[in-house]
């Protein structure tokens, strides 16, 4: 090492060391000749005889240099300089190699900046490799006295336990609704997590007696709501009414063990934040626990799913199934648990298609390459004959493409930077505002782009450049034979045919979500308003919920333009939905997707619009207390009773007593627009209560309507948080994210159709440049103008057409992967493939129309003198 940096001392400090060498050098000959004139020899004899004693001073000095400098570096530095000289002489070459490797690095990185926040989330934790997430054998958690009895088993050195509460967080005039995390009281110390300002909750936090309660809160709810203040600590937060004293703050770059969106206040479970602590049938915490120094994960299973075979024994109506076999996981991968598999598979189409743009502009770089390389092949050859291995020259060429590569990296770096820095609108704004934080992998994993580009824009032209015979590269004067044009002719359509999915994908990404806008989600989207309340759960339980639905109702119903109202514990296409398990009364022989279950109040299919088919709706006989009823849908009732009538039947869910159908409805969307048709069970709000959500059907535009119904649940509930928008702003989430993931399934698509655009003009431009004189001789043989030019364009929309059948082939393998995110349309929907490939034709047409003019214009008695 320290010879390294003795060497890369002398590389910066060069000039002034050459000049003490030449010194050095000079003065020892000068003392020789001294010597001889001493000793009576003439001066001019001297001079001749020190010359000889002294031998070649080139020589001497490239000596002196391989001792200060290895030969390699001292070599690398000469192609370096080179390098930079030859590229200042082409800016032509470094602008558009910049541009198109800096579009492909740009967006390469803005991904990995997203999905490095999104799928590579590590929460901050001590030993992280030591913490793993359980899961009982019955459900994804634990109710908390089972928590209590992990805890007293000893399997684990400690374990933690976490869930959420909707609070309302402010005073009666300043109220909003707000996630609380609900933790243990060693949530961060059993992390090792250490405060910023403050301290952690101690042992007693939870107590139930303790006044004013205790909370942690993030470093930016801190910066935002607490103004950043150092005296924060001590100072009262008000959620859902109570006090609640801030004991500490989180440092800046906490991680959070939900995910990347955590929430921004921690609280000890208690009694207040978990209304059925007590319960042991009511799963409420996901558990962590910390493996003591001997333990495993593997015996950790095995225990915890002894100790849930004990309390089934123990508890068999509460604990029902905790003895099945227990799931122990890595704590890192606790916020993707039963992530569906299209979230994944958006990502990585979208990945797929942006590093598709960084290998359509590496293939223009290495195009321009392998031209610029053919037009310095006597260069190379000469160089060769004189005695520079292959190795050296490829090492010259591949300095080249580094240049060029880390131009781009240059131009992409920096705008991926500062577009994640723009007020974008909607859901692909708030997703890059979470972006901003620099961290150092980002810098490795662009160092691996620069790496990556290199050896694919500079390898191959260095290897083909160097590979021909030295005499006959001297000798040639054309271009070296069909071999290159072919390789260069199969790039191009490569990058046509990468182009041509990448259009697909954001014709195939505009189309679904145009369908999605206009299609029928089963109920009338456009005449509602909705209305969710921030309920405590405390301070509103089951009944009481139903009571203030009950007034709500009442006090809406009354205004004018109101045609119908009720309540509901969901908004459909609103992310609201719940799976729970079901099986028909006496039967668990059905398999397949388990239908959702909701809670509605009555009214409620009028009000949205869903035909009732048979049977009634829910009244006021469907009280609490009262028998169990439940009204499906028509998928349902063909998945489970077909061919039957599925009225008075009795279906069951998981904990739930029997509920007898009394009415059938038509299918509506639940989960998104781009679901099949499926199976859902509603059950009478008043029997099962849950969320609140109030339903307004109204006769003028629901916009119109919003400050009336605002002001009547203001009457009703002035101290609850509640937020009024219309049924289509509600159920605008998955809209939302469809428009976001359009607007850069486009953006991909054009920035690859114009990198391939520009990779076939210059493939089309060096064609024409190098027939020169055989379109010379054919204009001289009576050739028109028109058939040069028309052979020109004809031989790029071949190319074309090659790209398009290799792309079109692509496109039909893929087409299982994207086929569950479409709506309104299959993936390989015919209107979108063609007008992909009338692109894809008219951005050919356009890259080779001026090739094809300049290979038109040429003079045949200017281009015959150059044969």
């Amino acid at each position: 090492m320290t010879i390294f940096l003795r060497r890369l001392a002398h590389l910066l400090r060069r000039p002034r060391v050459e000049r003490e060498l030449a010194d050095e050098l000079q003065f020892h000959r000068d003392m020789a000749r001294q010597e001889l004139e001493s000793s009576g020899m003439s001066a001019e004899d001297a001079e001749r005889l020190a010359r000889r004693v002294m031998g070649d001073v080139t020589l001497a000095r490239e000596e002196s240099r391989e001792v200060w400098m290895a030969p390699w570096l001292e070599g690398l530095w000469q192609d370096l300089r080179h390098g930079v000289a030859s590229l200042r002489r082409s800016p032509g070459l470094l602008v558009v190699s910049a541009l198109s490797v800096g579009l492909g690095i740009g967006l390469n990185i803005l991904l990995f900046m997203v999905a490095n926040m999104v799928y590579g989330h590590q929460p901050t934790m001590r030993e992280p490799d030591r913490v793993i997430g359980v899961e009982p054998g019955n459900a994804n958690q634990f109710s908390h006295p089972d928590y209590q009895d992990l805890v007293r088993s000893g399997i684990f050195a400690d374990a933690l336990g976490f869930g959420t509460a909707g609070l309302s967080l402010g005073s009666a005039d300043a109220m909003r609704h707000v996630n609380v995390a609900v933790v243990t009281s060693n949530f961060f110390d059993l992390l090792g997590v250490e405060m910023s300002l403050g301290g952690t909750f101690p042992p007693g936090a939870a107590a139930p007696a303790r006044e004013p309660r205790m909370a942690v809160v993030t470093y930016d709810f801190w910066q935002a709501r607490l103004h950043g203040d150092a005296r924060a600590v001590g100072e009262t937060l008000i959620l859902s009414e109570r006090p609640f004293m801030v004991v500490g703050v989180l440092p800046e770059g906490y991680r959070s063990v939900f995910g990347w969106v955590g929430p921004q206040i921690y609280v000890p479970v208690s009694s207040f934040t978990l209304p059925t602590l007590a319960e042991r049938g009511s799963p409420s915490l996901s558990v962590l626990g910390r493996l003591s120094p001997d333990g495993s994960a593997e015996q950790a299973q095995r225990e915890v799913t002894a100790l849930g075979a004990e309390l089934e024994r123990i508890h068999p109506d509460r604990d029902e199934g905790m003895g099945r076999p227990a799931s122990v996981f890595p704590a890192t991968a606790l916020q993707f648990r039963g992530t569906p598999g299209p979230f994944f598979l958006v990502g990585g189409l979208v990945w797929a298609s942006v590093s598709m743009v960084l290998v359509i502009a590496c293939i223009n770089v290495t195009g321009l390459l392998l031209a610029r390389a053919v037009l310095r092949r006597r260069e190379i050859a000469i160089r060769v004959a004189l005695g520079a291995g292959r190795a050296r020259v490829v090492q010259a060429m591949l300095v080249e493409a580094v240049l060029l590569v880390l131009s781009g990296a240059a131009v992409g770096l920096p705008g991926a930077l500062v577009l994640s820095r723009l007020p974008l609108p909607g859901a692909l704004g708030g997703l890059l505002e979470a972006t901003r934080g620099f961290e150092a992998s980002l810098l490795a994993y662009a160092l691996a782009l620069v790496v990556a580009s290199t050896l694919v824009c500079g390898l191959v032209p260095a290897l083909r450049a160097t590979r021909a015979d030295v005499v006959t590269e001297v000798r040639q004067g054309g271009e070296g034979g069909t071999s290159r044009l072919r390789f260069r002719h199969a790039m191009v359509a490569g990058q046509m045919a990468m182009s041509l999915v990448l259009v697909m994908l954001a014709l195939l990404s505009a189309r679904s979500e145009l369908h999605a806008s206009v299609a029928d989600p089963g109920f009338d989207i456009d005449r509602g308003v909705v209305v969710r309340l921030g309920l405590d759960a405390k301070q509103y339980p089951g009944e009481a919920r139903s009571r203030v639905g009950d007034r709500l109702v009442e006090q809406i119903e009354q205004l004018p333009g109101v045609s119908a109202v009720s309540v509901a514990g969901f908004v459909p296409l609103g992310g609201d939905a719940l799976a729970r398990s079901f099986h028909p009364a006496g039967r668990t022989d059905i398999r397949g997707p388990r239908p959702s279950t909701y809670s509605v109040g009555p009214g409620y299919f009028r009000t949205l619009g869903i035909p009732l088919r048979r049977g009634r709706d829910f009244d006021d006989r469907d009280a609490a207390g009262a028998p169990v009823v439940a009204i499906v849908d028509e998928t349902f009732a063909r998945t489970f009773f077909p061919g039957q009538d599925v009225i008075g039947r009795l279906v069951q869910t998981g904990g739930e007593p029997e509920a007898e159908v009394v009415g059938l409805v038509g299918d509506s969307r639940v989960d998104t627009m781009g679901e099949s048709a499926k199976s859902v069970i509603y059950y009478a709000f008043a029997q099962r209560p849950g969320s609140l959500v109030v339903h307004v059907r109204t006769l003028p535009p629901p916009a119109s309507m919003i400050s009336t119904v605002t002001r009547a649940v203001e009457h009703v509930v002035p101290t609850v948080p509640a937020s009024v928008e219309t049924l289509r702003g509600a159920t605008s989430l998955e809209l939302s994210l469809r428009r976001a993931g359009t607007l850069v399934m486009g953006v991909i698509g054009a920035v690859g159709l114009l990198l391939a655009a520009i990779g076939l003009y210059g493939v089309m431009a060096y064609l024409a440049a190098s027939r020169t004189v055989e379109v010379g001789i054919r204009m001289a043989l009576g050739a028109s103008v028109g058939r040069i030019r028309r052979d020109v364009l004809e031989q790029a929309l071949l190319l074309v057409a090659s790209g398009s059948v290799i792309g079109s082939a692509a496109v039909i393998g893929l087409a299982p992967a994207f086929r569950t995110v479409l709506v309104g349309i299959g993936p390989l929907d015919p209107l979108s493939l063609a007008a992909a490939v009338v692109l894809l034709a008219a951005a050919g047409l356009a890259a080779a129309l001026l090739p094809a003019q300049r290979a038109a214009r040429v003079e045949p008695l200017r281009a015959l003198r150059h044969t």
